[in-house]
């Protein structure tokens, strides 16, 4: 099965075995969809109704099985689980599935571009830099760290974002130089974050 990813689709199969002396009739099988499940498509005989998909299996006999198949479109991250239920003519008791869990991923793209106000500065002059960070991807991004090393000829003057939730840290290294680092909380998918830094040529 390998990883799975925020807008992958997965397969559930569903078997319904019928250890009764009887037969099974009218049986119902019943899958509620948690809200990161999308309903893609079905087998067999089925309704839709939003999150709930229901299949009618006229006649089970004692001692078979019956399988149906569903397919749904990851929304979101986490741990996510499918329990179905079914009952039929003979035991209206709704009876579970046994839990069936899956892990899936973020799926994050980010992007980075960085301008400059004014590419013909002279020595002392203030240069300005603005990076846009996008995020191309169907889940948010979240503790992105943007690091810029500052070229020997440049000092940190300033820095900062239109971010309401971040931090900027300036750091010299031994060789003289700056590192300049923006941590952002979180960046929604579809959506850009601004951030901005002041050099002093010398």
């Amino acid at each position: 099965t390998g990883d799975i990813y925020v807008g992958d689709l997965i397969n559930y199969t569903i078997t319904v075995t019928n250890n009764g002396p009887s037969n099974a009739t009218n049986v119902q099988i019943t899958d509620n969809l948690i809200p990161q499940f999308r309903f893609v498509l079905a087998n067999g005989t089925y309704t839709n109704n939003t999150q709930k998909v229901n299949w009618t299996i006229p006649f089970i006999a004692n001692g078979t099985s019956a399988t149906v198949c569903i397919q749904v479109k990851v929304l979101s991250n986490g741990t996510l689980k499918n329990i179905a239920t079914v009952n039929c003519t003979e035991n209206k008791t709704d009876v579970p599935s046994n839990e069936t869990n899956v892990t899936v991923k973020p799926q994050v793209n980010l992007t980075v571009i960085k301008t400059i106000e004014n590419s013909t500065a002279h020595v002392g002059d203030l240069v300005n830099f603005t990076i846009i960070i996008t995020n191309n991807g169907l889940s948010n991004a979240t503790n992105v760290t943007v690091v810029d090393l500052l070229p020997l000829g440049m000092i940190y003057k300033n820095a900062g974002s239109n971010s309401t939730d971040y931090n900027v840290y300036n750091r010299i290294l031994p060789n003289k130089t700056n590192e300049v680092k923006w941590v952002i909380s979180k960046i929604m998918n579809g959506t850009s974050v601004k951030l901005w830094l002041q050099v002093n040529l010398t």
